[in-house]
C-alpha cells in the first residue's frame, strides 16, 4: 500500500490524520515481512522436496539399471 494512497482518502471532508496513516502503514510493513518470511519457508521445502525427488529418481535409475544388467 502507498502512503500517497491513504493520503488521498477523506472522512467527510478531513484528510486522514499523519498518525492514523503512519499506524496503517507500520501495520502493513509488518504484513509484508510475516508473507516474505512465510515465502521463504515454503521456498526452503520446496527446494528440498526437488531435492529429495532427484535423489530418488537417480536411486530408480541406478537400480532399474543394475536389474537389467543382473537380467
Amino acid at each position: 500500500m502507498k502512503r500517497e494512497f491513504l493520503q488521498s482518502l477523506t472522512v467527510g471532508d478531513m484528510a486522514l490524520p499523519k498518525e492514523v496513516i503512519d499506524t496503517i502503514m507500520a501495520e502493513n510493513g509488518r504484513d509484508i515481512e510475516l508473507a516474505k518470511q512465510v515465502g521463504s519457508q515454503w521456498e526452503e521445502k520446496y527446494n528440498q522436496a526437488v531435492e529429495d525427488h532427484e535423489k530418488q529418481v537417480k536411486a530408480l535409475h541406478l537400480q532399474h539399471a543394475v536389474q537389467t544388467a543382473v537380467t
